[in-house]
């Protein structure tokens, strides 16, 4: 956000409770082809591409070591500079967004977080607090929370945070594997037991291994050990493997929840601070960024005078639905992945030969590689659009 605003020729300033720059462990791995476009625009994508890993192909893997496929590639419909699905880990994505701001004369100020705030009709107040404990007054024409799930810009604004988080037992493994499985593709493996999906990290053999077990998770919260980990996996993946280095392994919540508005005043809200969402289908840092471009371009062109306030209502109708549309597409997948009971065991059996049927029609591939790639995401309804003709399916 900072970065494209100051691109566009406004003054930012930014400013991140965090001390240090984020760990070498990611969180979001998926760059989705709509992002990718974002960053071409934004004059980044062949930065980001020296991080990233091209995703071969998405895999439900089947009895026998069996597996349906769908490749990524041989679709018309991703005619796009860099087509498909790349993995980059997610302190990249930040780095490389990051090491254009010097350029901008813009400077990331770590260890300062917002303590408070207050808008009128003219700007907003904000108090700042730093590490040490030293505060700022300053004023500003706008306000953008990007602060993550627990956003204290979204709080302060009294805007509601709808959804809920889910009964059910996640964990995590970051984990060097030996199995049968080619490197670069996705893995899903849906099982009685519950469903894994296995996602490639750049490196031999690597691989971040999510299992969703429709059980209550223990109470003491610590990270699972390699044993229960390596359990899991073979409760509910169908081919034989060794771990053999786990980098990382935790367990946690997954949360679905919605802002009920964008914006309220001079403030605005973006990525997590809007939305959060299951891993499901690598949605969430990427609605994130596309969040952030969307209102850059508006909030500059609305302050440079080129075009009316009203301008900036239109990135709540614009993206707010797309926010819901993805929480309750996530919601509906976790529910089929993670409920109880022996019908959801049923369903979660055969998944594997439907899936399996289903990737081999065209018009099923072609709306999964929509959906997922973001490319089909259209604001048909926004102010800003005229429909002059048929749009392609």
């Amino acid at each position: 956000m900072a970065g494209e605003l100051a691109r566009r020729g406004l003054t930012v300033r930014i400013v991140d409770k965090a001390t240090e720059p984020p760990p070498d462990h990611s969180r979001a791995l998926a760059v989705q082809t709509r992002t990718m476009e974002i960053f071409h625009s934004m004059g980044i994508a062949d930065t980001a591409m020296e991080h990233a890993m091209r995703v071969g192909g998405l895999n439900v893997l089947l009895a026998h070591g069996r597996r349906a496929r769908l490749p990524i590639f041989d679709f018309p419909e991703l005619s796009t500079p860099n087509p498909g699905i790349f993995v980059i880990q997610q302190f990249d994505t930040e780095r490389v967004l990051a090491s254009r701001l010097p350029a901008l004369g813009v400077t990331l100020e770590r260890g300062v977080e917002l303590a408070s705030y207050a808008q009128d009709s003219a700007g907003v107040t904000c108090a700042l607090r730093r590490a040490d404990g030293s505060t700022e007054e300053v004023r500003a024409k706008w306000l953008l929370g990007c602060d993550g799930a627990r956003s204290p810009v979204r709080k302060g604004a009294d805007i509601a945070f709808e959804g809920d988080t889910y009964d059910d037992h996640c964990m995590l493994g970051d984990l060097v594997v030996d199995w049968p499985l080619p490197d670069g593709e996705i893995y899903l493996s849906p099982s009685r037991r519950g469903v894994a999906a296995a996602f490639p990290v750049p490196g031999s053999h690597r691989f971040r291994v999510i299992l969703i077990l429709p059980e209550a998770p223990p109470a003491h919260g610590a990270p699972p050990s390699l044993e229960e980990f390596e359990g899991s996996m073979r409760e509910t993946i169908p081919v034989p493997f060794k771990v053999q280095r786990a980098i990382v392994l935790s367990r946690y919540r997954l949360h679905h929840r919605v802002a009920t508005h964008l914006r309220k005043g001079r403030v605005f809200l973006a990525g997590d601070a809007a939305h959060i969402h299951s891993p499901a289908g690598g949605q969430g840092m990427n609605t994130g960024i596309q969040d952030a471009y969307n209102l850059a371009w508006k909030l500059a062109a609305v302050e440079q005078g080129r075009m009316p306030a009203w301008v900036l209502d239109t990135y709540e109708t614009e993206r707010l639905p797309v926010a819901r549309r993805l929480v309750g597409f996530t919601d509906r997948l976790f529910g089929l992945m993670a409920a109880h009971g022996p019908v959801a065991r049923a369903l979660r059996i055969v998944a594997p030969r439907l899936l399996s049927r289903a990737l081999g029609l065209s018009a099923v591939q072609r709306r999964v590689l929509g959906f997922v790639s973001q490319l089909k995401i259209r604001y048909r309804k926004s102010p800003l659009s005229v429909q002059i003709g048929t749009p392609p399916e």
